[in-house]
Order: structure tokens, then C-alpha cells, then sequence
């Protein structure tokens, strides 16, 4: 019947939201609603009040009925809500002879809340220790709740009525036992007993329960420390509306974007050798063998706001080569003479850290340290000037860089297909700096796109120059080498350029 229905799942410690669908789904299936509950128990003689007291306690009346009578007038279900009338059938049927455990409890909550009466803790406290010793579970938990937490608390006897409530598998009696183990509330403390009694909890439903079961495998408290544990069970307590599992998982999430942060920026940092001197050797700038910096520091990157770079006449060999560390080094032959270089840079990266120890050796440390950098991409044109005295090839390649240029950065496709673009051929040679010569208009744009749509980017220009020899251990961060100690007036190295003649905007 669902009076008995109602009392178990009572018991069992299921919350008003959570008792009703199964109230709901029992009513379902007996075809019954719960208007013609009420009303089949209203017109019946044994909830009758005054027939009751006129026929007295000889007659068989079933205290169940009175109970459930009250309760429906108690929450408003099958009915309008009638807190004078539920507080009458609660005192009915917790008085004697009945004495229905499920109703004294009622009945303390209309003394502790005034429903239907004046509110009153002591006649509160009363009747929910006469459910508790009647064996309501949840009466029991709710002693346990007074000794815990109330003005005389006596830890002991608040851990035997949480014990008395988990007999009959009331979830927040097994909780709140698992907290007393937990924190040698009235008992010794057991963290294995402790978890074993969350898990139990856990699994019936309740989202304390749920919680705590994350954070012990998420603290390793009584079990295995396991992290995916830990997060699918805050996940289902925050699933149900526990706002502590939720700010939890919040909290979680942010470490896990820090986290995730922060090993983006060491895989930059890594990639880059951003935390490395720099070794030159007259045709190339290479990365040292050993760190000069640490890679906890700080890393800045920001979108490069200034126009592309022109290097005019590269690598002349008549010249100073800025490849080599005062240019000890003579001019290398592999490097190749250019007409132009162009810097297309994309963003400008500062990374600082606290130098990791004294710098004497160039072989492990390298020859400098670059304090900025600039990452994109590198053009390198030849023949320009056999077309030096062609105004209209000149102003054809100035039209495609310009316009490839734009069209990328603004994220706006270019179409190729109308013949003029095939004017291309009369254009000088065009080389990236991995060596892939560019034929086409389209080619143009695909590099382009590649760089400033798909970020394919390289360090294309090494600046704020430091020799490592004017770092020590005195110099804490990299921010206190002052402008005397830079090497030379131009401060800067680019890849595959060991001099040029001038420096100029697109």
C-alpha cells in the first residue's frame, strides 16, 4: 500500500523531491491518484477524529491512515494545504496507543517550525526522540544533529543515534557516521571505515555523500588516490544541485585551464629555447647547449603591431657578419647574397626568469641572450635589380605582397582566377627561409595564410642583445641588465642575415 510505501522510502532517507516520483510511479501503475487518496481516507471512519474519541481506543483503527491523512493536509498534496489539521491527525497518531514513529517525527516538526501550533524546540526535541527510540531513522539522525551540533553537545550519544539511524540504510545516517570516523566525532578515527560508509551513501543517492566520496578519492583519505574518480563523482553531486561540488568543480576547472596554461607556455618555452643563449657561428644562430634561464618564469606574447620589415642587400662579404660573436668569425660562404629580406612578423615574445647560475663557458652557454623576440616569417628575394630600372615589375610585386598581406591578416580570400595573376614569372625569385621557392600568386597567399591564419611561425628576429659574459649570478632577472651592457647599436639578429644595408618598412 503506498502509506507503507511512503514510511519505507521515509526511512530510507529520501528527500520530498526524491520520494515523489516513486509515489508517483506507484499511483501510475494501481491506477489511483493521490485526490482520490485523500479522499477515500477523509471519508473514512477510522480518521475520524471525533469518531475516534467517541468509540475509543477499543476500535481497530490503522495509525497509518490517521499519519498519512495528516500528511497530505501537512505538504498539500490531494489537497489544499491545511497545516492545523496535519498538526491534529500528527497528534493522534503519535500519541498513545498508536504511537506511529513516522508521525511523532512530523509532529517535531511542527513544533520546531510552528506549523500549526506555536513553535516549541523542547516539545520538539521530545517527540523526536520518542520516533528515534520507536526506531524512525530519520528522528535518529536528527538527534544525532542536536548532540552534534546543539548547545549541549555530547558527541557520544550524537554518533549512537547516527549509528541507530544507518540500521534501517537512512543515506544521511551512513554520511554523517562516515563523518564521525572521518574526524573522531564520539569514535576513534577510521579513514577506511570512514570511506567505505560515504561509498555506501554515496550509492544510494545522496549527494553529501557523493561529495565526500570525491574529495577522499581526490585526497586519497581512506582510499587509493584517483583523480577521474574524484571528478566523476563531483560531477554527479554537482549533477543534483550540491553548490559545493559545483564550485568545486569550477575550482577544478580553472586549475585545469592554469594547468594547461602553464604547459603551453613551457612547450613555447621548450620549442623556442626561449631560456637559452644563443651560439653564432658566422652563418647561423643556434640554441646553447645549456639553459641561462629557468622555465618557471614569465611569458609574454602579444600580437606584433608594427608594418613587415625590408632588409635591403643581404649578406654582403665585404662587410661586418652580425652571425659572428664580434665577428671573430669571416664572412661564411654559404650564406647567400640577397637583393631583399622581408620580416613578416606576427607576435613579439618576452620571457622572463631568474638566471639558474654563473655564465663563463660560450660552448655551454652560447656568445649572447636575446631579451625579446619576434616570431613569423622570412622572405628572401633575388635578382631584384635587374628589375631595379622596370617601374612596373616593381610595383607588381609591391601590389602581391601588399595584397596576400591585407588579405591574411584580415582573414579575406582572394580569389585566382583572372590571367593577370600569371604575370607572376616576371617577378624576381622568391624564397622562404626553409629554401621553398614561391611561383605563384596563389603560392603567395597560401604562405600567407599559413602564417598569420594557421600560426606556422619561427623566430625570425632576436633582439635586445646581451653578451653572456655581462651575466651573473648578480644579475637576479634578465630586467637588470642596463643599456650599457647591450652589444652593439642595432641590437637585434635576424636568421640568414649576417649584415645588411638598410632596414626598412614595407
Amino acid at each position: 500500500m503506498i502509506i507503507d510505501l511512503f514510511t519505507d522510502i521515509t526511512n530510507e532517507g529520501k528527500t520530498r523531491d526524491q520520494r515523489r516520483p516513486v509515489l508517483d510511479n506507484y499511483l501510475l501503475k494501481n491506477n489511483i491518484t493521490f485526490e482520490e487518496v485523500y479522499e477515500w481516507l477523509n471519508n473514512n471512519p477510522a480518521t475520524d477524529l471525533n469518531y475516534i474519541h467517541n468509540v475509543g481506543y477499543n476500535e481497530i483503527v490503522d495509525p497509518n491512515y490517521i499519519f498519512f491523512l495528516g500528511y497530505l493536509n501537512f505538504s498539500g498534496i490531494g489537497t489544499t494545504l491545511n497545516p492545523d489539521a496535519a498538526f491534529k491527525y500528527f497528534e493522534k497518531a503519535s500519541s498513545p496507543p498508536y504511537q506511529h514513529s513516522t508521525a511523532q517525527y512530523y509532529f517535531g516538526i511542527c513544533y520546531e517550525y510552528g506549523i500549526g501550533t506555536k513553535e516549541n524546540k523542547s516539545n520538539a526535541f521530545y517527540w523526536y526522540r520518542q520516533a528515534a527510540h520507536n526506531g524512525h531513522a530519520i528522528a535518529q539522525y536528527y538527534m544525532g544533529n542536536f548532540f552534534q551540533f546543539g548547545v549541549d553537545k555530547h558527541y557520544n550519544r550524537a554518533f549512537y543515534y547516527y549509528d541507530l539511524s544507518t540500521k534501517g540504510g537512512f543515506s544521511f545516517g551512513l554520511n554523517m557516521l562516515g563523518y564521525c570516523y572521518s574526524e573522531g566525532i564520539g569514535t576513534f578515527i577510521d579513514k577506511r571505515r570512514a570511506f567505505n560508509l560515504y561509498f555506501k551513501a554515496a550509492n544510494m543517492d545522496n549527494i553529501i555523500a557523493q561529495y565526500n566520496v570525491a574529495v577522499c578519492f581526490d585526497e586519497g583519505f581512506g582510499t587509493n588516490k584517483d583523480f577521474t574518480k574524484a571528478k566523476e563523482w563531483y560531477k554527479k553531486s554537482a549533477n543534483k544541485g550540491y553548490d559545493r561540488a559545483r564550485k568545486k568543480l569550477d575550482e577544478l576547472s580553472i586549475l585545469k585551464s592554469e594547468e594547461e596554461e602553464i604547459e603551453t607556455q613551457q612547450q613555447i618555452i621548450q620549442h623556442w629555447n626561449l631560456n637559452r643563449g644563443l651560439s653564432l657561428d658566422g652563418s647561423s644562430i643556434q640554441p646553447s647547449k645549456e639553459p641561462v634561464l629557468g622555465e618557471d618564469g614569465e611569458l609574454d606574447i602579444n600580437v606584433y603591431k608594427g608594418e613587415p620589415i625590408v632588409y635591403t642587400n643581404i649578406n654582403e662579404p665585404d662587410k661586418s657578419n652580425l652571425l659572428s660573436f664580434n665577428n671573430k668569425i669571416g664572412f661564411n660562404e654559404a650564406l647567400k647574397q640577397l637583393d631583399l629580406c622581408i620580416n613578416f612578423p606576427v607576435v613579439e615574445i618576452t620571457y622572463k626568469a631568474d638566471l639558474l647560475e654563473s655564465f663563463s663557458t660560450n660552448e655551454e652557454h652560447g656568445h649572447i641572450f636575446a631579451k625579446n623576440f619576434i616570431a613569423g616569417g622570412q622572405l628572401f628575394i633575388k635578382n631584384f635589380k635587374v628589375f631595379s630600372n622596370q617601374v612596373k615589375q616593381i610595383n607588381i610585386l609591391k601590389f602581391y605582397l601588399a595584397l596576400t598581406y591585407n588579405s591574411a591578416k584580415n582573414n579575406s580570400g582572394i580569389q585566382f582566377n583572372s590571367s593577370h595573376f600569371d604575370l607572376m614569372h616576371f617577378l624576381p625569385r622568391i624564397e622562404t627561409s626553409s629554401g621553398k621557392e614561391i611561383r605563384t600568386p596563389k603560392e603567395l597567399s597560401n604562405w600567407m595564410n599559413d602564417l598569420y591564419q594557421n600560426n606556422i611561425i619561427e623566430i625570425i628576429s632576436y633582439n635586445n642583445i646581451i653578451p653572456i659574459s655581462k651575466l651573473t649570478n648578480e644579475t637576479l632577472t634578465i630586467d637588470n641588465v642596463n643599456e650599457n651592457q647591450l652589444v652593439d647599436n642595432f641590437n637585434e639578429r635576424q636568421p640568414g642575415i649576417a649584415n645588411f644595408e638598410d632596414r626598412l618598412s614595407l
